[in-house]
């Protein structure tokens, strides 16, 4: 089979169970949602960072050289953000200087193999390039709406709060021919687990601050 512009989309959607963490990355270069930012590293050059926030995303960064091949994913950068990204060193300089600590099978860096720099100073480079892919995910997602992430049990608070609506014109209707009496402890209780409620989703809400209008 010939691959080509024309069909790769439809190869990759009938390959994506076989292939979760590539499908993952295409997503990241075809959803127009996706984050590109640009950053100038510490005098060696710009990378550039493709971030995607959605649900069921694999949360790793692929490393790559400027020419789109891949040396590594970049894991534990959030546990919480459902994401992906895909990190590129754009100019030569910087691109030069983190192949020199390639390692053989070229699936990892190694800063006591760099040329030029110490073993101490390129593994600082490497952390100071890992904070800022951190850094920025953090920052995307959080820039990201809450119906864009998926925050375990956001779903039942909500729908609590829907059956507990306080609207005048649910009271009316709740209040029927059929309705004589009203336990006072029922109203109390109810009251008291929405106050308990409240709490709860406020407390949710500062993990997971929901994007400004």
């Amino acid at each position: 089979m010939e691959i080509s512009a024309k069909n790769l989309s439809g190869i990759i959607e009938n390959f994506k169970d076989m292939a979760p963490i590539a499908y993952n990355y295409y997503q990241v270069l075809t959803d127009e949602r996706t984050v590109k930012i640009e950053h100038e590293f510490t005098g060696l050059g710009t990378i550039e960072l493709h971030i995607l926030v959605n649900q069921g995303l694999h949360r790793k960064v692929m490393m790559c050289r400027k020419n789109g091949m891949k040396i590594f994913d970049k894991a534990n950068i959030s546990g919480t953000i459902q994401f992906a990204g895909i990190c590129v060193l754009k100019d030569e300089k910087i691109n030069e200087y983190f192949r020199d600590m390639e390692n053989p099978q070229h699936n990892a860096w190694e800063p006591e193999r760099h040329s030029i720099d110490s073993k101490s100073k390129a593994k600082s480079n490497i952390s100071m390039l890992y904070r800022f892919v951190k850094e920025s995910v953090i920052d995307v997602g959080k820039k990201t709406t809450v119906d864009e992430i998926d925050a375990e049990g956001m779903g039942e608070y909500f729908a609590d709060f829907e059956l507990m609506s306080t609207d005048n014109t649910g009271k009316e209707e709740a209040v029927s021919i059929h309705t004589s009496n009203i336990d006072i402890n029922i109203l109390k209780t109810d009251k008291e687990q929405m106050g308990l409620e409240r709490m709860r989703f406020r407390q949710i809400m500062e993990i997971f601050p929901m994007k400004p209008e």
